[in-house]
């Protein structure tokens, strides 16, 4: 089943966690077709989608290789022929001090953080510069630039992923696509709560406000906004 010609056509990796069921759920509510990607089977059920109703599709993949990003663009291409936004919510938090960080620590926030963004950027690139028209928008994180302690593979791998965006957003601005870094504080999600006990989540984002902004830059109206990091902060 295609998308019809007015129907927005939105990629969501990370679909699975909380800030990706809000997004997921804001793009749905504004009448977008949806690809939900997460490691685990995505149900649409919660939303109350049906998907052999609905323009809907849901992949199961892990974004570790070149092929499998490859594949998850074809699948939603061939689902929908185009893909006029990708949201990039794959990533995970941890660290250490910088004199217990082994290599491999170091390498994994990376291959977390940043290199799933490279191949899902560069997975569906080709065909919205060939239609002229995409937005592209991914999750950094406030340490990028209030460093805390104990984070440093975290906060450079995050860091790169703000710089690739730009750079994707210099690239790419005169083909009529955007990439752009959405740059949360605390998100408001029970593990934040029971990570954080003593403080008050009232002053985190929560995922449905982080949602909005990330509804706004996938939006036509926001065709002059690339190359940005957008901080999303509450009142932390």
């Amino acid at each position: 089943m295609k998308g019809t010609s007015t129907q927005r056509v939105v990629l969501i990796t990370g679909a699975g966690g909380n800030l990706g069921a809000a997004v997921t759920r804001r793009f749905l509510t504004g009448g977008a077709a949806v690809a939900a990607l997460d490691t685990r089977p995505f149900d649409f059920g919660p939303f109350g989608v049906e998907p052999s109703a609905d323009p809907v599709l849901a992949i199961q993949a892990r974004i570790d290789s070149e092929a499998t990003a490859d594949r998850v663009a074809k699948e939603t291409l061939d689902r929908f022929g185009r893909i006029d936004g990708l949201v990039h919510l794959i990533g995970g938090w941890g660290g250490k001090p910088v004199v217990e960080t082994t290599l491999d620590d170091w390498q994994r926030q990376f291959a977390i953080n940043l290199t799933p963004a490279f191949l899902m950027v560069r997975a569906v690139l080709p065909e919205m510069i060939a239609r002229g028209a995409g937005r592209i928008v991914c999750v950094a994180s406030r340490t990028v630039f209030q460093p805390v302690p104990k984070k440093s593979a975290y906060t450079a791998a995050k860091a790169g992923l703000v710089a690739f965006a730009a750079s994707v957003a210099a690239e790419v601005k005169e083909a009529g696509v955007t990439c752009n870094c959405v740059v949360p504080s605390v998100i408001d999600t029970p593990q934040n709560r029971t990570a954080m006990p003593q403080a008050d989540p009232a002053r985190w984002v929560t995922p449905e406000r982080l949602a909005e902004v990330i509804h706004f830059l996938c939006s036509e109206n926001a065709g002059d906004v690339t190359g940005a990091a957008i901080p999303v902060y509450g009142r932390l």
